[in-house]
């Protein structure tokens, strides 16, 4: 299937399919995660955060960004690398696989790929929209995060998330998620998420 995508339509197909992919996993994890919180995120979301969330997202990790690559880049070599009969025998014999069934290999990769992504994309969201709501029913909320309004007044506050036109957030009075237009605000804080690994083997 991929192979025949790449012969028709080339690199451009392949790309375009993946980022077509990656687009509908970023609205599906988004809708996900801002629904635990009691928030339909499509209301508040412009073509640009459509559009852009992914890539954001993707590249807010440089690990998970230079793997993906490599990944891509290891396909697309293994494409062009099987143009004539003796490559494609070479490639074969290299990595043992059984002749007729390549193609079979490639798309087996290729669907490991789609199924990382999803777990990345819609997998972490679901994780973090629970959690995030766990800790507000229970009140275990740190208001380490700052807004400063237009008219000076400043809160303490716990950020939940922001795109290009609000910011969602939790304050000490109130268990719901309250949203501000970025036009009302002067700035804001937010302090960088610092993963902690230690809690995994406790």
């Amino acid at each position: 299937m991929i192979k025949r995508l790449y012969q028709s339509q080339g690199v451009q197909g392949i790309f375009t399919l993946g980022y077509l992919y990656i687009v509908i996993l970023g609205i599906l994890g988004e809708a996900l995660y801002y629904s635990q919180l009691g928030i339909n995120i499509l209301n508040y979301s412009g073509i640009s955060d459509v559009l852009l969330s992914p890539i954001s997202k993707l590249t807010s990790n440089f690990y998970l960004l230079g793997s993906i690559i490599f990944i891509v880049v290891s396909v697309l070599s293994i494409l062009n690398s099987t143009n004539t009969p003796e490559k494609k025998a070479r490639l074969k014999k290299r990595l043992g696989i059984q002749p007729g069934r390549e193609n079979k290999v490639l798309d087996l990769l290729v669907v490991f790929f789609f199924v990382f992504l999803f777990s990345f994309y819609v997998g972490l969201d679901i994780g973090f929209g629970a959690k995030r709501a766990s800790a507000i029913r229970r009140g275990n909320i740190s208001y380490t995060d700052k807004l400063v309004f237009v008219s000076n007044d400043s809160a303490s506050v716990k950020i939940m998330g922001v795109n290009s036109s609000y910011v969602f957030y939790i304050t000490h009075d109130s268990p719901l998620v309250k949203i501000s237009p970025t036009g009302a605000l002067k700035y804001f804080e937010r302090q960088p998420a610092r993963p902690n690994f230690s809690k995994l083997f406790k």
